[in-house]
């Protein structure tokens, strides 16, 4: 299989280059921008029934909540337009035929990103704080710490997570069966590179990633005496980063002491706090509504309304998203919007008896990938969420229409055996 290539001028081109974006345009403008091109290209919307009634059952779920009192048509809508816009966006572009220039394209800019990020990071170590990061142009990286970077982003996390894909596939070459992806592997100058960048932005995310990517291609490609000696590496490589990179030691203590129920919320680090009272909000939200929600959007307000019993110490942080995305559909969609999510992922898994091992990889890279995003990144837009879910379902339907010719195959000869 070779890749199909797509120039920058294209309409993979511009998608993928919005997506490493976010910081720098509104969202409402990429929105747009997603709504003017789908426009041109009425005649090739791709409608994917399934995902279609998934989300006329979140309108009900949420028109309900409007009813109720614990959402506003205005938030509700906002969020509800955009997201039939994005879905339909990328379901419609991104086909079987182009997907592996979708992600040729995403590999440039990754690995300019993942240069971008060592830059800033020597920066910092020799003091040029001004270009240690881009405060200047973005102004949400006035946050960010001495040391982490987070290139063109709005912090190191998300700088993470756009590199995470490219740093799965980088993985897999150390664990998984390397001679089977061939498609998409990367040269030693550029595992280097992505993976000093990724691991600069210091982000205590991107190493839950890195643990998810390692148990997924072990669990799904086996282990050979190779792959337990890389495992052993890197888990001594992750303990040493636990042990000496004190801020990631300081957040994974303060999250584990507080959900033992040990130590208080306002003694904590920012990001921890942020994560624990965004899950004690959308906890209170389901319990509230009985565990049908408060509605598309409905987050900020049940958080302005439930924050207050949580301390006078607390900062306001994350109150739009929910600091994860597991948190924002339990407090905003309920039971019915987990169980949807849920489902949707099981049902487009990649089938097992597929002999197609390459879009088995991709399909496992965005299952890793949506996986981050449940634990922390509740945005619903941002940094390619469905550039990426689209490419597992793509994976799916491959992963079927495979299996399909294989029964077809083995009939066939079964047929011709009996004639």
């Amino acid at each position: 299989m070779t890749i199909k290539r797509a120039s920058w001028f294209s309409i993979p081109g511009l998608s993928v280059l919005l997506i490493f974006l976010n910081a720098l345009i509104p969202m409402p403008v990429l929105i747009g921008i997603q709504f003017i091109i789908l426009m041109y290209s009425l005649k090739r919307i791709r409608i994917v029934y399934s995902i279609a009634i998934t989300l006329a059952i979140v309108f009900f779920q949420s028109y309900f909540a409007v009813m109720m009192g614990t959402d506003t048509f205005v938030l509700f809508l906002q969020q509800f337009i955009s997201i039939c816009i994005t879905a339909a966006y990328w379901f419609t572009f991104v086909n079987d035929s182009n997907m592996f220039a979708y992600l040729h394209l995403y590999k440039q800019l990754a690995i300019f990103t993942a240069f971008v990020s060592i830059f800033q990071y020597l920066m910092s170590l020799i003091g040029i704080s001004s270009l240690a990061t881009m405060s200047w142009l973005i102004k949400d990286q006035d946050r960010t710490p001495v040391g982490r970077s987070a290139a063109f982003l709005n912090e190191p996390s998300y700088c993470a997570l756009v590199l995470f894909p490219l740093f799965f596939f980088g993985i897999y070459q150390f664990l998984g069966r390397y001679r089977s992806f061939q498609t998409f592997k990367l040269k030693p100058w550029e595992l280097i590179v992505v993976f000093a960048g990724f691991l600069f932005t210091g982000s205590s995310s991107g190493f839950f990633g890195v643990i998810i990517s390692i148990l997924v291609i072990l669990l799904e490609y086996g282990a050979s005496y190779k792959q337990l000696l890389i495992l052993l590496i890197t888990v001594v490589c992750l303990g040493t980063v636990y042990n000496k990179v004190s801020f990631i030691h300081q957040r994974l203590n303060d999250t584990i002491g507080l959900v033992m129920g040990k130590g208080s919320l306002g003694s904590v680090n920012l990001s921890t706090q942020s994560l624990i009272v965004n899950k004690n909000i959308a906890v209170d939200s389901f319990i509230k509504t009985r565990g049908l929600g408060g509605g598309m959007g409905s987050h900020p307000i049940s958080y302005d309304h439930f924050v207050g019993q949580y301390g006078p110490n607390i900062a306001l942080q994350n109150n739009f998203d929910a600091n994860s995305l597991m948190l924002r559909i339990i407090s905003e969609l309920g039971i019915v919007g987990v169980i949807l999510f849920i489902g949707l992922l099981y049902y487009y898994r990649f089938r097992k008896n597929s002999p197609t091992t390459v879009y088995k990889i991709v399909s496992r890279m965005c299952l890793c990938y949506i996986i981050m995003r449940l634990f922390r990144f509740g945005h619903y837009f941002d940094c390619g969420l469905y550039m990426f879910i689209a490419m597992y379902y793509q994976c799916y339907r491959n992963s079927k229409q495979e299996q399909g010719n294989l029964l077809i195959k083995n009939g066939k000869l079964k047929n011709a055996k009996k004639g």
